[in-house]
């Protein structure tokens, strides 16, 4: 048996091959004695005495000066046994393992000693490391500090700040800070550095001007002077969302179930989606309505959900204010009418100052406020509720004004659930107009004959509009900024002006744009839209066939898309009618040319091949990424060679959808390659053109090989007759429709 002593000495090193230095190891003097009288080297089951008495003397000296780069690593990423151990001896720094060891080095430093790190900048501002920051400031000084921010080391690393602490207060001592932030790489920085433009002198003590005391080394007085006003969270309730549990289950994009189900406001008896904050990308004033939510049984069943946290049940469906808690780009806040829930990662705020709040949490002030306490791109609202509220009269009609301008933009695109029709449509309905046609297609092409209508007329109408909305957007934001700079007397601090890169309604882009319109032109022949009812006319729900007259929708849910022109009411032949019906007949090829021009396809021959090729090559992908890898047109591809592809309608999608698209397609396909590979080999075996046709009859056995081969899959598949039910989203369904009979799944549909 040991001694007492010396089983206390050996017990101060259980686990350290878990915790390491993080171990605080007390010296004793009764210990030190007995290990003074302790020789040798007998084995214990902690390692040998005389390893353990050579960490017990470092770990348990204190030193003039520590220097270390400390393991980086988030509590969330470490396991519990770790967790545990930094709750009980590192409790202000138990977020991350290096403010574990910002207070471990501390420990170590001899009173009136110097400790130097370079650590992660997150400890600088972040609200988790508040206490941290608490716990160091009453006890240290910051000496001096290179605050180097990303890209120090060439590489995409987090921000890192290099320091030096002196471990007592030092009354009056103007810290000195180099600030190293503003480009991403190491030789930018190290210019930065030698040129001495970058310096900055501030005292410890005014950091606790701003609640958290995040160390704001660059902030001048005037700017420390408006803490004084009183914080958000004063006049603005600041709400998180609910967690599901399972998005899975609980969540869809709006555009997967089908729009009867969805409601917006009041209340309805039985299963409904109702719509859902979800945050999203950086986007200001109004948008990023992409989700709803399971609000069966009036939130019940999700509020039962055992996995779920149903929070602020009594702020679901109320009109306020949203922003993204992580964003790709800088802070934005986003109006929020009735009907809505909200989910943990879509905050909400509420108010009566509701449009105020979201002018001035839209504006430079606020975003400089946020640099402050908030460097990283992880928005909690803990942080930001604390931050000083500038309400001022002017904003909200201002505010209520760019919300407007935002939701134009939002619903100028089929991603909005209000999107009434293409803006190509809706122009070329102004020129049709009789009162408007006339002088505007003289004005702008002369003489020109007035039962025609030219697209390019009516982009270059859209592209004015967007720039219409941008420069009313940016000269508002510009008014906002300069009523806040006025007021707090900001003119040595602060600039009005917005950069075009900060505006979020976007601006007319020739090749997107007409790639969307080639994309409504489908939804037209599908039925989804018609150039006779604003919005949807069909997603789900009961077939109106008195919503189509002025374009007719494909009548069985399949438009065929191949290499030649082998079927009458293919997509490219459909494509040109519905060009037609929008602009009329004397412009068609003439529009047909520009479309083709501007989808930014690499192809010759003529426009009708162009968007035939566009089809075949890239119209899925660009369905695929603007519906996020939930499409609702379905491509059924038989492979590389494109021996068949076509697309139906998920919303009209039956049992019987598969084998209609199997026998009344892709058969008559079949039979048509067999016919003109006779008609080739015939004109082979009479000399005529042997090499062309000789490389075309390649090409059209291994067509005809491609679709016999997949003939084989999709018969299987048939025979499944497999019902969809669109509440359970397209990711269950994609997968559901390509299993067959025998309970194997074949891949008939293109990969998303």
């Amino acid at each position: 048996l040991l001694d007492e002593p010396i089983k206390s000495f050996v017990e101060q090193f259980e686990n350290s091959d878990t915790y390491g230095s993080l171990i605080t190891v007390h010296a004793d003097d009764e210990i030190d004695k007995a290990l003074d009288d302790f020789q040798g080297t007998l084995d214990l089951t902690f390692g040998h005495m005389e390893h353990l008495m050579q960490l017990y003397k470092i770990l348990s000296q204190r030193y003039d000066v520590v220097c270390t780069n400390p393991p980086y690593a988030v509590a969330s990423g470490l396991n519990n046994t770790i967790n545990d151990f930094l709750k009980e001896n590192y409790s202000t720094g138990k977020s991350d393992l290096f403010s574990a060891f910002i207070l471990r080095c501390n420990n170590f430093t001899m009173q009136t000693g110097y400790c130097a790190m370079i650590t992660q900048q997150s400890w600088m501002f972040i609200n988790s490391f508040a206490d941290l920051r608490k716990d160091l400031f009453p006890s240290e000084t910051i000496t001096n500090m290179a605050h180097l921010g990303n890209g120090s080391f060439g590489v995409a690393d987090f921000g890192l700040s290099a320091f030096v602490f002196n471990k007592s207060i030092i009354n009056g001592y103007n810290s000195v800070f180099v600030r190293l932030v503003d480009d991403n790489t190491p030789s930018w920085k190290e210019k930065a550095f030698l040129s001495g433009e970058h310096f900055y002198t501030a005292q410890q003590n005014t950091f606790s001007k701003i609640p958290g005391s995040p160390v704001t080394y660059w902030v001048t007085d005037k700017m420390y002077s408006i803490f004084s006003v009183e914080p958000l969270i004063k006049k603005i309730a600041f709400k998180e969302g609910i967690t599901t549990g399972d998005n899975d289950i609980y969540l869809r994009l709006w555009h997967e179930v089908s729009f009867n189900n969805i409601l917006f406001s009041g209340e309805r008896d039985g299963s409904y989606w109702i719509p859902c904050n979800k945050g999203g990308p950086y986007r200001k004033w109004y948008g990023n309505r992409y989700y709803v939510i399971d609000w069966s049984q009036n939130g019940g069943k999700l509020r039962n959900f055992k996995g779920s946290s149903f929070r602020n049940a009594d702020f679901q469906r109320k009109e306020g204010g949203t922003y993204s808690n992580f964003s790709s780009g800088s802070f934005s806040a986003r109006y929020s009418e009735e009907g809505f829930a909200f989910e943990s990662k879509g905050t909400m705020f509420f108010g009566d100052d509701l449009l105020s709040a979201i002018g001035y949490m839209n504006s430079k002030l606020f975003s400089v406020f946020l640099s402050y306490v908030c460097p990283t791109l992880d928005f909690k609202f803990g942080t930001i509720q604390n931050l000083p509220f500038c309400n001022e009269k002017q904003v909200s009609e201002i505010a209520r004004e760019c919300i407007k301008l935002a939701k134009d933009d939002w619903d100028s695109f089929e991603t909005s659930w209000d999107f009434k029709e293409h803006p190509f449509v809706k122009w070329s309905k102004e020129l049709w107009d009789a009162t408007a046609i006339g002088a505007t297609m003289q004005h702008y092409y002369g003489d020109y004959p007035k039962a025609s209508c030219p697209l390019e007329l009516c982009y270059l109408l859209w592209q004015g509009e967007c720039n219409d909305r941008r420069a009313k957007l940016k000269a508002n934001e510009e008014e906002l900024n300069r009523i806040f700079i006025e007021i707090y007397g900001l003119q040595d601090e602060l600039i009005p002006e917005v950069d075009d890169k900060d505006i979020t309604v976007r601006p007319a882009e020739l090749q997107r744009d007409m790639r969307s319109f080639v994309s409504y032109a489908v939804g037209c022949m599908f039925g989804r839209y018609s150039l006779d009812t604003e919005g949807l006319a069909y997603a789900g729900g009961e077939w109106d066939e008195s919503k189509y007259k002025t374009f007719i929708p494909d009548k069985d849910n399949c438009l065929p898309i191949t290499e030649e022109h082998f079927f009458e009411d293919d997509i490219v032949t459909q494509f040109a009618n519905f060009v037609q019906a929008v602009f009329g007949e004397d412009t068609l090829e003439d529009n047909l040319r520009y479309v083709a021009e501007n989808l930014g396809i690499k192809c010759n021959g003529t426009a009708r091949e162009k968007i035939r090729k566009y089809f075949l090559t890239d119209f899925y992908k660009d369905h695929c990424k603007i519906y996020q890898k939930r499409p609702i047109y379905w491509m059924f591809d038989t492979g590389k060679k494109n021996g068949f592809k076509a697309l139906c309608y998920l919303h009209r999608w039956d049992v019987n959808t598969v084998g209609n698209v199997r026998i009344d397609y892709m058969h008559k396909l079949q039979k048509l390659y067999r016919n003109e590979l006779i008609r080739l080999q015939e004109n082979i075996d009479n000399g005529e053109e042997i090499a062309k046709n000789q490389k075309r009859l390649e090409k059209i056995t291994n067509q005809l090989q491609e679709t016999e081969e997949y003939d084989a899959k999709i018969g299987m598949v048939v025979a499944a007759r497999t019902e969809i039910d669109l509440d359970d989203g397209v990711k269950v369904n994609y997968d559901k429709v390509q299993v067959g009979s025998d309970g194997k799944k074949y891949q008939i549909l293109a990969t998303i």
